[in-house]
């Protein structure tokens, strides 16, 4: 993880050399980067540090998840400190019939929370706030406040929307059925909407706070990030679309979308609970059941992973259609089996932080959201504790143009794309620009295009290609290759 200076990811001496060593077209935007060969031993290393990263990341940010979960079961339902799944008095008396009513207002509170700081959030990255002020510390400050507040507004809007469906969903059918149902019909809402990957969740896909001039993809829609994916970079024009088409938009992108994620959230996780766990009233059934999804989440998780899946071809060249749709088919069954590792993952480090942790207490629920938001800060990672509705993914197979989010990456993390402080940092193009002439202006436009009012896409400001698109800043020749050759890093 970096650790240098506010301006300055790596030293410019070493910065010019990675500037001179990386191969440009004539238009001085493509960058081609040349292949190395690692030794095994170096191999290894790499594997185990970002695998070593992607674990401690996830577990702090389901740290922050559970802390604020819980904090908001105290604060809203008078939820005891010492509550658990035995006694069926955690997540608001799930299993306590006569508090049913107490835990329906909670979620027509934490929705309603949810919903304005949501609001409030969306307009301060629309209005260009992530990047309004070349102060360094009142920009890291407005910064960390658009992240938490989208973060914190999420997990409210989950709160909300997961225990209004145990109230409505179904309550007529049998356990199982139900969980089920939920599942089931939630990935289907994601995936009707072609927003199947916004299922997934840290450590299956990570935002890293920076060191880029624009924000991570927050407060982003289903239109415009499909067709950041499926079009070529610049050719976008999602400011000229008529008033309507941008209501639906972000209806189906804020309102719509977050219901079915928790319903899949909520029914396959119940699921977990039936059937590593069973409800028995045994306190080893449910440790024994945290092991289990643990390591069922890792291995669904690798199974997903690039280490697996930059292994598999992505086109056919005696038939570019059927390679077309096999490349579509193999990115959704990829989607469902990182969505499976990380729901796994992410119940066996809360599970662990209610047994073994403090269990429900107002020490443990603060030392937790602590914890995630003071570490992942320090990682350049707090972006990680938003999920739908503010920000999103969605299905696409990528156009070879398209542009790439070097903020946005798949299982595992890389390692060298981890800053210290990351959110507070300037992108090195920029440092590089004011020292090297062989340095294009025009790749200080590195990504982000400057959001508008209501859509954070300004067309003109896009990148006129892939590659220029694809930045060094944040990303070793390691990572730009693959980048830069495989179809499943993209854009979200």
């Amino acid at each position: 993880m970096g650790t240098d200076d506010e301006e300055n990811s790596v030293p410019l001496q070493e910065m010019a050399q990675v500037v001179d060593e990386v191969p440009r077209g004539p238009n001085k935007q493509e960058c081609v980067v040349p292949e190395t060969k690692e030794s095994s031993w170096s191999w290894v290393y790499r594997f185990v540090q970002d695998w070593l990263y992607t674990n401690v990341i996830g577990f702090l940010v389901v740290s922050y998840w559970r802390g604020t979960w819980v904090l908001l079961d105290i604060w809203t339902c008078g939820q005891p400190s010492n509550a658990s799944l035995l006694a069926g008095d955690s997540f608001c008396f799930a299993a306590v019939e006569s508090e049913s009513e107490v835990r329906f207002q909670s979620a027509w509170q934490t929705y309603l929370i949810g919903s304005i700081l949501l609001i409030i959030g969306f307009v301060m990255v629309w209005r260009g706030w992530w990047k309004s002020t070349t102060v360094p510390l009142r920009k890291s400050v407005l910064r960390i406040l658009i992240v938490y507040i989208l973060g914190f507004a999420t997990v409210n809007t989950w709160h909300g929307i997961w225990y209004l469906l145990d109230r409505w969903f179904l309550s007529d059918v049998g356990p199982v059925t139900n969980f089920g149902w939920s599942a089931g019909l939630g990935a289907l809402v994601c995936y009707a909407l072609c927003s199947g990957a916004s299922l997934l969740a840290p450590p299956a896909i990570f935002l890293v706070d920076g060191p880029e001039k624009y924000s991570p993809p927050l407060a982003n829609t289903i239109v415009n990030s499909y067709r950041s994916i499926s079009l070529p970079a610049g050719k976008a024009k999602n400011d000229e679309d008529p008033f309507w088409l941008m209501g639906l938009d972000m209806f189906f992108s804020f309102i719509i979308l977050p219901w079915g994620v928790v319903a899949f959230w909520r029914g396959f996780w119940y699921l977990m609970d039936e059937s590593l766990w069973g409800f028995t009233d045994s306190v080893e059934d449910v440790r024994m059941s945290i092991l289990w999804s643990y390591l069922i989440g890792l291995g669904f998780l690798f199974l997903g992973s690039e280490d697996v899946v930059m292994h598999i071809p992505t086109e056919i060249p005696t038939n570019p259609t059927s390679g077309k749709a096999m490349n579509f088919l193999a990115g959704r069954f990829r989607t469902v089996i990182l969505a499976v590792g990380v729901v796994n993952f992410w119940r066996a480090v809360w599970l662990l932080w209610d047994e073994y942790l403090g269990k429900t207490s107002v020490l443990s629920a603060g030392l937790s959201h602590a914890i995630g938001v003071i570490l992942l800060l320090c990682f350049g990672c707090l972006s990680c504790i938003t999920a739908p509705p503010s920000t999103l993914g969605v299905d696409a197979v990528a156009h070879p143009d398209c542009a790439d989010e070097p903020l946005f990456h798949d299982v595992p993390i890389p390692a060298e794309a981890l800053y210290f402080f990351g959110i507070g940092r300037s992108p090195l193009t920029v440092a590089i620009h004011e020292n090297f002439d062989e340095v294009a202006s025009d790749e200080i436009q590195l990504i982000a295009p400057r959001p508008s009012f209501m859509r954070q896409s300004a067309a003109g400001l896009e990148p006129a290609n892939r590659s220029s698109s694809i930045s060094a800043s944040s990303l070793s020749k390691r990572h730009l290759l693959k980048r830069q050759k495989n179809q499943f890093f993209r854009n979200r």
